[in-house]
């Protein structure tokens, strides 16, 4: 079995124990994360509650995680940016993007500035105004767990794509451990 991603165990009642490598996993749904587990052979042992079916026991692995977000050049820059009594360090908004702990920014799925269209975990698509950043944001990006965008012409490296019309960045990555 190919366990290389986080596999996530189910069955009928959703409760048991499960053990890896003799550390016990989560009790109701357990999730083995990728670093549990070692390249080659793993014994993966499970104890069932009393009354349940372990042939209803099965096994899905996840191989990566969509991530979206999308934020307009008018929403205020992030909290964390904020000083106490002297208000914004950074006017600029910022888009932030971050995977799971052990998970990387693989590959970008989308990325739109201008009036892109759609909702994150459904599906994004350019909207009338569109500048493709895709290249930009994978510069920015790639490889990290995590990463800030500020949502600006100038860092972007695009020019005006619709002047006088408000603006936002849409960005859906994938993340893989």
């Amino acid at each position: 079995m190919d366990l290389s991603g986080d596999t996530h165990m189910r069955n009928g009642k959703g409760r048991g124990d499960g053990r890896v490598r003799d550390q016990l996993l989560l009790r109701y749904r357990p999730q083995i994360a990728g670093e549990e587990v070692q390249p080659g052979e793993n014994l993966l042992v499970i104890h069932e509650e009393l009354g349940g079916d372990p042939t209803t026991i099965s096994f899905v692995t996840r191989k990566g995680q969509r991530i979206c977000s999308h934020v307009s050049d008018s929403d205020l820059p992030p909290v964390d940016t904020w000083e106490p009594s002297v208000g914004f360090g950074s006017t600029t908004p910022q888009l932030g993007l971050k995977c799971e702990t052990g998970w990387r920014i693989a590959s970008v799925l989308f990325a739109s500035f201008g009036t892109p269209r759609g909702n994150c975990g459904a599906s994004f698509y350019p909207g009338i105004c569109h500048a493709n950043v895709s290249s930009t944001v994978e510069q920015m990006c790639g490889g990290k767990q995590g990463c800030s965008i500020p949502v600006s012409t100038a860092t972007l490296g695009v020019g005006d794509p619709c002047p006088n019309v408000r603006k936002s960045l849409a960005v859906e990555i994938l993340c893989q451990n």
